[in-house]
């Protein structure tokens, strides 16, 4: 009848839901646990565009990079401080096309995320050199450019190990930089994204306008947000400051689609297994109040209230079953629509589908037996005389 087509359909759109809340939940469970390649901990950035009136030349704006370095670096609190262009896993990337010296062009152009920084950046974010040596203070602009790879990038363009030396141009530029260090892998783009290679140019070299103060502190960096800024203010009085917030905030911030997606699977999942029970609850009603007379018969022969549940329950698994077979079926289609969305959880993963199936069961049996409640109180003698 057309009641049970209807729970059937219910049940397994709850199937389907539920597998891929599963695997959403995993999937942002794995994200969370991943190492980005730095130590966001104790980290907080501050953002400034520096006025183009006041640092009018690269000298300028190097001369204030170094101060603030250094001033920034003295606050009581800090560990050390550095400038970067960028801020990693904020949706800020320069993409550039790479052309190794020596080597033909491909087909498809090498290419990487680039990174302008100070030499203290890799001290103050905990990458580790590998290889080679980090920037230093005598990379200046009057010295040849010089360029540190990270082992992502070092494993794919020189997967010989001989990157230390190799000279590279970026975006079809006629200035050669020379790699001189290769630094830890991390995760810059997206803590889902392991492949991206990036190159790291010395910001002592090439001092940008737009940058963003790291500095990391002995306890709460909020906390250290007024002296910094302070500090700031002596090298250029009322310069803006904004987005001051700690760097383990851009981390979890960078994981807010996945969440908000997950949160909002959860939701419609939870909907579509209340309406399932109440359908599940619903249908056995009306299949106990049809059946009213057949009952009383059987318990006038002598069935128990156990032999009636299971006449009942043995109904409400045939139905339960056949919607969570038509719902494992469906979501493992589904599931291999959303698999570029998963992180560290197979869209076909085993464990998302069995516990999927055994908690709709037992959900819909047990709604079955709250629904079936009235047979077992079902009088032979009362019944037969009103038929």
């Amino acid at each position: 009848m057309w009641q049970s087509g209807m729970v059937g359909v219910e049940i397994s759109a709850a199937i389907v839901l539920l597998v891929t809340t599963a695997l959403m939940v995993r999937s942002l469970s794995a994200l969370q646990r991943v190492d980005p390649g730095f130590e966001a901990g104790g980290v907080l950035s501050m953002r400034m565009l520096l006025p183009e009136d006041r640092f009018a030349t690269a000298d300028d704006l190097l001369e204030f990079h170094t101060r603030l370095i250094e001033q920034a670096g003295a606050v009581p609190g800090v560990g050390g401080a550095a400038t970067v262009n960028y801020l990693p896993l904020n949706n800020e990337t320069q993409r550039t096309e790479l052309s190794i010296e020596g080597r033909p062009e491909p087909a498809r152009p090498y290419a990487a995320v680039a990174f302008t920084i100070s030499p203290e950046y890799l001290d103050v974010m905990g990458v580790p050199l590998v290889a080679g040596r980090a920037f230093e203070a005598a990379d200046n602009r009057d010295t040849d450019r010089v360029m540190l790879i990270d082992e992502t990038a070092a494993d794919r363009y020189f997967p010989a190990g001989d990157a230390i030396g190799r000279r590279l141009r970026l975006s079809a530029s006629d200035t050669l930089f020379t790699i001189v260090g290769v630094v830890g892998r991390t995760r810059q783009v997206a803590l889902a994204d392991g492949s991206t290679p990036i190159v790291y140019l010395s910001q002592f070299q090439s001092p940008w306008r737009y940058l963003r103060l790291l500095a990391r502190t002995d306890g709460d960096p909020l906390a250290l947000a007024s002296p910094l800024r302070d500090e700031i203010a002596t090298l250029v009085p009322e310069q803006p400051v904004n987005e001051i917030r700690p760097l383990g905030d851009v981390v979890q911030a960078s994981l807010i689609p996945q969440t908000l997606v997950s949160n909002a699977m959860t939701i419609l999942a939870g909907g579509a297994l209340a309406l399932a029970m109440i359908g599940v609850y619903g249908l056995m009603s009306f299949f106990v109040s049809q059946r009213l007379r057949d009952i009383g018969i059987r318990v006038a022969l002598g069935a128990t209230n156990g032999d009636v549940l299971r006449m009942i329950l043995a109904h409400v698994a045939r139905l339960s079953a056949i919607g969570i077979g038509v719902g494992m079926v469906a979501a493992f289609g589904v599931s291999q629509l959303m698999q570029s969305l998963l992180y560290g959880v197979a869209a076909s993963d085993p464990l998302a589908f069995v516990d999927a199936g055994l908690f709709v069961l037992t959900v819909a049996i047990a709604a079955g037996l709250a629904g079936a409640r009235r047979a077992t109180r079902v009088d032979p003698v009362s019944t037969l005389r009103a038929d």
